[in-house]
């Protein structure tokens, strides 16, 4: 369900931008790399034992997560050459989504229906929210010229996600009133989503930067 709400308000953004290759590959890279987390977290988690639910929340399944990520988004855009930030964007999304249907189909093989469906409706959003805005970023720092903007908004491409990521695990980790932050947290990496891919509209695309 969360897959099919993900097409049907985005696809005014990839369907028009003829790069249906750009988003596969980014989706099976994203499903690849879920496979590698779900292969190395166990031992990863053994090395890294951590109490603290709001530690665990930002360097367990946020830092480590979205790390990983971030590195394989940006190795997808440099592979991609005359871009817009836009479909930067997107391609990270589908980043996103790969990594989130793979990791909730392993999460329903050993959780009740109750908790999947829950799983589902927040993780998958949150994935392809966080990856989205990481997309951005990366996307806009490869246009720049400045090494100091670039190192900026490359940054941001990781702090920024891992924000929202690392609040959201914390609270679900934390439990019992906290959890309650999880939805709010969920709804505001949206909108924050939706207004840079508003923005994003305004940018020239590598190509005719390349003219001008």
């Amino acid at each position: 369900i969360p897959v099919i709400i993900f097409l049907l308000i985005y696809n005014r953004y990839f369907l028009s931008s003829g790069s249906v290759t750009k988003y596969i590959t980014s989706l099976l890279t994203g499903i690849c790399y879920a496979l590698f987390l779900l292969l190395s977290g166990g031992i990863i988690a053994d090395m890294m034992y951590i109490v603290n639910p709001l530690v665990r929340g930002f360097i367990m399944a946020g830092l480590l997560e979205k790390a990983g990520a971030v590195i394989a988004i940006y190795v997808l855009l440099r592979r991609f050459p005359e871009f817009t930030i836009s479909e930067g964007i997107i391609t990270a999304m589908f980043f996103g989504l790969g990594f989130s249907c793979i990791e909730n189909f392993f999460y329903a093989l050993d959780m009740s229906s109750t908790i999947i469906y829950i799983r589902m409706i927040f993780s998958v959003p949150l994935h392809i929210t966080t990856c989205g805005i990481a997309g951005c970023y990366l996307g806009i720092a490869k246009l720049s010229w400045s090494p100091a903007k670039m190192f900026r908004f490359r940054l941001k491409s990781i702090l920024i996600p891992l924000i929202f990521h690392g609040m959201f695990d914390a609270a679900l980790m934390k439990g019992e009133v906290y959890s309650y932050i999880a939805a709010p947290i969920l709804i505001a990496s949206v909108v924050y989503l939706e207004v840079i891919l508003a923005r994003s509209q305004s940018f020239f695309s590598e190509k005719k930067l390349k003219v001008m």
